[in-house]
């Protein structure tokens, strides 16, 4: 005994506790012996009139499993020990272990107390015999959808092989309900350096069925592979059930318009008359509750798809829902339940302010533009659109002006166009997103003014050049004297139409 246990001993002596002999137990199966599976230890103490009890802070975790890996040990799992009957108590392994190799298990001190006396830290060791289980990938895939070939890929894995001594056979069950049955056996074929093939000649009918491929069929790099279980579901279809939603369900897009719904198995798809407009909605989703958006069309269809169109579209980031009613649909005579789909507008939301937007002195060249309600307004840093102002003549129209944007106040802004603009019909273009407004972003703002209409001087007016209506000048370099010698009608004065009263 080393001077550190003489000294703990008699410590917990003077203190009144007595530490029990870590050899005065057996246990099953034996300390040190050589097992298939490590899953319960029973400990039993010799004394058979002795009291065992478990710490019930202990029960779990009070002692621990591991694997020697060289000269270090690495964990494998908790253990659960239970009250003990009389003499004796019994550890599970949380986690049974079979996998080859040097295991320890490691009892904490006063885990166990035996008649009132503390147990001492102690630690059991066992041996699993055979080969390493392998830690690879195993992935399993049906050939072409059929249950008759499945394809094994293992990785990673240098060697794949067939395990000689293995008597497991590859099996597959049929789950019927809330029974199973056995289905069919596979035949298994290395068809390369880390790949296989299941094949049987059972014909298996549609339905839901679990593979088994025992620990120990296939030898990877020279360990076995563990047990393999996949669940795979060849149910009979529901064409009302396979469909194919763009844009996707769940997607993110730039702007809610167009939904198109195909029913890839179906052949013919009919819309509620009565739900053809409103039938469907769509909503966006609040911090409490489902904000209206709006109603969505739907047409008659011709085939298997149909296309939902909202009566609105929006391009306002958020996340949407759009709720489609029970029996709007009817798929090969199957009437639909209720569905939702469900999408996600990127960016920042649009401000529902009220955008009020007035010419300074009945001019394009200036524009003011009062926000209400609003805290502050800025200019966006990241929008790359122009403010522009679009000169409409006749049937045609083009680009007149761009304007600088100034803030003027907590909720106003003057805008003032980049050249001077004469009169006629103009519309002022704010793109989405130039301002932020409390955080939001503004909507896209059109506004038409019509600026051609003629003015009205006196003979007081002091003007530079005068032009006729066929584009002759009359006067150049005028005064007021020279406007007086004019006849009543209409000229154009300084580039802009007006009226030349009668001289008095």
């Amino acid at each position: 005994m080393t001077m550190k246990k003489i000294f703990t001993s008699l410590f917990l002596l003077m203190m009144g506790v007595v530490c029990v002999n870590a050899q005065d137990y057996t246990t099953m199966p034996e300390n040190g012996s050589v097992v298939d599976v490590l899953t319960d230890v029973t400990i039993t103490w010799n004394d058979t009139t002795a009291v065992v009890s478990v710490d019930p802070m202990l029960m779990v975790g009070g002692a621990k499993a591991y694997v020697k890996n060289g000269s270090e040990k690495v964990f494998v799992t908790d253990l659960f020990c239970g009250p003990a009957a009389g003499n004796a108590v019994t550890m599970s392994m949380m986690t049974a272990a079979s996998d080859a190799g040097d295991y320890i298990i490691e009892i904490a001190q006063g885990m166990f107390t035996v008649n009132e006396t503390v147990v001492d830290a102690f630690s059991l060791n066992y041996s699993i015999g055979g080969v390493p289980t392998s830690m690879a990938t195993f992935d399993v895939q049906l050939d072409n959808g059929s249950l008759s070939n499945i394809l094994l890929t293992v990785s990673p894995c240098e060697a794949l092989s067939l395990n000689a001594e293995s008597t497991e056979k590859i099996q597959i069950i049929h789950n019927a309900g809330f029974s199973a049955y056995y289905a069919a056996t596979y035949t298994p074929t290395i068809t390369g350096s880390n790949t296989a093939t299941l094949a049987t000649t059972t014909a298996l009918a549609n339905g839901n069925y679990t593979l088994i491929i025992p620990k120990g069929v296939f030898m990877v790099d020279d360990k076995v592979n563990p047990e393999i279980i996949r669940e795979f579901d060849l149910s009979e279809v529901n064409p009302a059930e396979k469909m194919t939603v763009t844009p996707a369900d769940g997607s993110i897009l730039e702007t809610l318009a167009d939904i198109t719904i195909t029913w890839d198995n179906a052949t013919t798809v009919t819309v509620s008359p009565e739900m053809m407009v409103g039938g469907a909605k769509v909503y966006r989703i609040g911090a409490e509750e489902q904000i209206f958006v709006s109603d969505i069309f739907c047409g008659p269809t011709p085939n298997n798809s149909v296309t939902l169109s909202l009566m609105s579209a929006t391009n306002d980031a958020g996340d949407y829902v759009i709720t489609i009613p029970t029996g709007m649909f009817t798929v090969d005579e199957i009437v639909l339940e209720e569905f939702n789909l469900n999408y996600t507008i990127d960016g920042l939301l649009t401000s529902p302010a009220t955008f009020d937007v007035q010419l300074v002195e009945n001019s394009i060249n200036d524009v003011l533009l009062t926000i209400t309600p609003c805290d502050e307004v800025t200019v966006n840093a990241d929008n790359t659109e122009p403010i522009q102002v679009i000169h409409n003549v006749g049937f045609d129209s083009y680009f007149a002006a761009q304007y600088e944007a100034t803030i003027t106040g907590v909720n106003t802004v003057s805008l003032h166009a980049n050249k001077q603009l004469g009169q006629g019909s103009y519309s002022l273009i704010i793109p989405k997103g130039y301002f932020i407004v409390d955080g939001m972003i503004n909507p896209e703002i059109v506004k038409e003014f019509d600026t051609s209409g003629v003015a009205v001087v006196g003979n007081d007016a002091d003007v530079v050049n005068v032009y006729n209506l066929n584009g002759v000048q009359l006067v150049n370099g005028g005064t007021e004297a020279d406007l007086n010698s004019l006849q009543p009608g209409i000229y154009i004065i300084n580039g802009e139409k007006k009226f030349i009263h009668r001289n008095k």
